[in-house]
């Protein structure tokens, strides 16, 4: 069975095609289940805490994870196929892996531990650093399980990583800088001033308050822009350069976190 199970998720990246997505989403989570330990203990911890569900939507522009009546939904782009709809399945689960600590950190901003929208923002950014962790080590276990890696699996990090070698966790200091850079560290501290039943001093008028929370969801490399309702975020420009601290690049362009 299990040797069955390893010949069809190898498979998936160029079958899938003509599948009908909703359905073939709950068999990708089945087999990641059986593939990857990884991805069993952050889809089963998820499970246990509110339920999930995989669903298709164009709001995102590749993947996001919301809440809708205490389960956690993830939400993937009817134009993810094969290879690249699975790797942002894995990360959409690592994001919902995490909510528990994005939830701490809106707690103690409710609550006056955290009175800075700078520490708030450096704080998410934190966490949400952490599901690059997560992802690798699925990718690992799916290579592990004889699952070929291509460039597909890895296309939202850096579209130039030829494989799982070249696919290297940043530094921290790089990744926050890279982040403020882009614009994606200015909506989590937006986000504390609505924690705080306030505004950001640079916005004119308070804005709709997000019932679910800020979408946190994974890097990409060509979403435009999202309504800020959506927290999105603008992409980093593509020619930073390959260095020694940025080995692989991978972390270049955010798009919004769930």
């Amino acid at each position: 069975m299990r040797l069955i199970l390893t010949a069809l998720i190898s498979l998936l990246p160029a079958v899938c095609q003509g599948f009908d997505w909703p359905l073939e989403d709950t068999a990708v989570d089945r087999l990641l289940r059986e593939q990857s330990k990884e991805y069993r203990f952050m889809a089963e911890e998820v499970a246990q805490r509110q339920g999930y569900s995989i669903e298709t939507s164009e709001e995102p522009t590749l993947g996001d994870v919301t809440v809708r009546n205490g389960r956690a939904i993830i939400r993937l782009n009817p134009t993810l196929k094969g290879a690249r709809r699975i790797t942002v399945l894995i990360w959409e689960m690592a994001n919902a892996y995490q909510r528990p600590r994005f939830d701490e950190i809106d707690r103690r901003a409710r609550t006056g531990v955290i009175q800075s929208h700078v520490e708030f923002g450096l704080r998410m950014e934190m966490v949400e650093y952490d599901s690059f962790r997560n992802h690798r080590r699925v990718i690992e276990d799916l290579q592990t399980a004889l699952v070929p890696i291509t460039p597909d699996y890895l296309f939202f990090i850096n579209p130039g990583l030829p494989g799982l070698e070249a696919y290297e966790i940043p530094y921290v200091h790089d990744y926050i800088e890279a982040q403020g850079t882009s614009g994606h560290t200015r909506h989590y501290e937006r986000w504390y001033y609505r924690q705080i039943g306030s505004h950001h001093p640079s916005e004119h008028r308070p804005q709709p308050r997000l019932a679910h929370g800020p979408l946190r969801s994974c890097p990409t490399v060509t979403s435009p822009p999202l309504p800020l309702a959506l927290l999105a975020v603008d992409p980093l420009p593509s020619s930073i350069p390959l260095t020694k601290s940025n080995p692989s690049g991978q972390f270049v362009r955010q798009w919004p976190a769930l």
